[in-house]
């Protein structure tokens, strides 16, 4: 079976961050993951010239749900406090991400951010392919990333800042549990680096199409997926009269 991702502190020869092998088809995120299917993902510190493994437990595993999956109702709450479900976007193609705003990992969270920000853009200039889609990017920091700090962080990737009125991508989290069910439903694994000092998430990463039927379309693993890609699976879902 494919092994987890390991991650070692800098030695005098050793990179910070390597990984032995991919997790099938998923990118290695370089802040870290778990082993396919197990609870407790490793990481590596060098210390005295060898690496000690470390234990921590995992948000999440690796079932994730099949095209045709109806999606439960989640309830979040978004960047203007309001409470959102799932099926209030019934009708209408919802594409979703999972995020947290203080990732500094430019392959992760900002790449995320910056393919659906180019998304946005594109379907803006589609408006009948538009007014039949919604984006979602949801966090998995609920302490952190409250309403007010996802309508900076949004406000900021659309560049209308205060004029922004998300009625078409929308920012959300919620309860720690909240979070929790919908990351595991998509197979979303994440949890909280305490050692570094520096409040970040070790997680793998998930953006999900989900059907104006509420039901999974395609689930893109990792962070290889390519704007262009999922902007060809909305035009056919539309053309299909499903989006």
């Amino acid at each position: 079976p494919a092994g987890p991702s390991w991650r070692c502190r800098p030695g005098r020869r050793s990179p910070s961050r390597w990984a032995p092998r991919r997790m099938r088809s998923e990118s290695v995120p370089r802040c870290g993951a778990a082993r396919p299917g197990g609870t407790l993902p490793r990481q590596l510190r060098r210390r005295s010239g060898r690496c000690r493994v470390q234990r921590r437990t995992l948000v999440g595993d690796a079932r994730e749900p099949k095209a045709g999956d109806e999606v439960p109702n989640y309830r979040l709450i978004n960047q203007d406090g309001d409470a959102i479900r799932i099926h209030d976007y019934k009708g209408k193609s919802l594409l979703l991400t999972f995020i947290f705003t203080r990732c500094q990992d430019p392959d992760q969270c900002t790449l995320m951010s910056g393919n659906f920000a180019t998304i946005n853009q594109q379907l803006q200039k589609q408006s009948d392919i538009y007014n039949k889609t919604h984006l979602l990017s949801v966090s998995f920091d609920p302490e952190y990333d409250t309403p007010k700090v996802l309508r900076s962080y949004g406000a900021a990737y659309t560049g209308k800042y205060a004029d922004e009125t998300f009625d078409h991508w929308e920012f959300a989290s919620g309860s720690a549990d909240e979070v929790k069910g919908i990351a595991q439903f998509f197979g979303l694994r994440y949890y909280k680096d305490q050692e570094t000092g520096k409040e970040q998430m070790i997680h793998s990463l998930r953006t999900v199409l989900i059907g104006p039927d509420s039901k999974v379309v395609k689930i893109y693993r990792g962070n290889d997926w390519k704007t262009e890609d999922v902007l060809g699976d909305l035009k056919k879902l539309a053309a299909d009269g499903r989006g």
